[in-house]
């Protein structure tokens, strides 16, 4: 009874770690998707362009910010209220000296030449070319002693050894690269060309339909992603006034589609050429909205198939 009583004990602390695992897996996952991923802009150009950009996640306790000012980009990771600057240059407080032998090698207290060394290899090389000259000429001689045929065959070993062809298997070696040649010029005439290809997978039966779900989904994921609240304003002058009326019809086109909490305003200028304005804006993400968008694109079987035929064709 006491076996089993630990054995119960220890079985269930370990179901305990497995499920605490499980569950700190799981709250993380949900951390990930339904924590919104947080960005905020701002803008503002008077002679000079003025840029800040900044993304956060969980309680801006992750965050990256961005800055270009008179010229210069700025770039600054927080983690945890650590702050890491790119731009920063790395500096060491505990300099290492290095020290680096610049001795130069000397082999055997003797100056060699490129030249001698040129004229040795050139020596081994045509060393090497006269031996299976020999070899042939003992061969077509009559009357050979036996001393002689001895050095014959110590100098075919050599010759084997040293890995010299017969000049049949070097013309046997020509012939099969020269066919091989022939059936890759073959080949590649035969395969399609790039505009072939493009051609295949623009005349497809399923490309309307996958780009049609793919207009749906970039649409949704646009408005997912827009921003929530804005605030622009806008001075804009330009030599001929009829383009500051256009620019000014554009705004009254604009401003019905423009929630209340937002704000949009743009000023001609008739008058002077002039080009001023600032503004920032704030949004949010949630990735799990994203991951839905994408899953629905995946069960599609047209989207599939049609995937996996664009990949067959750019294989080939």
């Amino acid at each position: 009874m006491q076996i089993l009583m630990i054995l119960l004990t220890i079985l269930k602390v370990i179901g305990i770690v497995l499920v605490s695992i499980v569950g700190f897996i799981l709250l993380l996952i949900l951390i990930v998707l339904f924590v919104p991923i947080r960005y905020e802009g701002e803008f503002e150009y008077d002679e000079e362009l003025t840029l800040k950009a900044k993304v956060s996640w969980f309680l801006k306790l992750f965050s990256i910010k961005w800055e270009y000012i008179n010229n210069e980009m700025h770039i600054k990771i927080r983690v945890i209220k650590l702050l890491k600057d790119k731009n920063k240059e790395k500096t060491d407080n505990n300099p290492v000296k290095e020290v680096r032998d610049k001795a130069p090698n000397k082999v055997d207290n003797k100056i060699v030449d490129d030249k001698t060394v040129d004229k040795d290899l050139d020596s081994d090389k045509d060393d090497d070319k006269v031996i299976p000259e020999l070899v042939t000429e003992y061969r077509q001689a009559d009357n050979i002693p036996s001393e002689t045929k001895k050095e014959i065959k110590k100098t075919e070993r050599q010759v084997k050894d040293k890995g010299f062809e017969n000049q049949s298997t070097i013309e046997h070696k020509t012939k099969k690269k020269r066919n091989k040649t022939k059936y890759k010029k073959k080949t590649k005439t035969q395969e399609p060309s790039i505009l072939d290809k493009i051609k295949a997978v623009y005349q497809h039966e399923d490309r309307e339909a996958v780009f049609r779900s793919c207009k749906k989904s970039l649409i949704k994921l646009l408005k997912h992603i827009k921003p929530r609240k804005f605030n622009i304003s806008l001075v804009v002058g330009f030599e001929d006034p009829s383009n500051t009326g256009y620019v000014l019809a554009l705004d009254g086109v604009l401003k019905p589609f423009i929630d209340k909490n937002n704000h949009l305003q743009i000023q001609g200028e008739f008058n002077n050429e002039i080009f001023e304005g600032k503004g920032y804006f704030k949004g949010r993400i949630y990735l799990y909205y994203i991951t839905l968008i994408a899953g629905k694109l995946l069960l599609d079987k047209k989207v599939r198939n049609y995937a996996s035929f664009i990949m067959r064709t750019f294989r080939k």
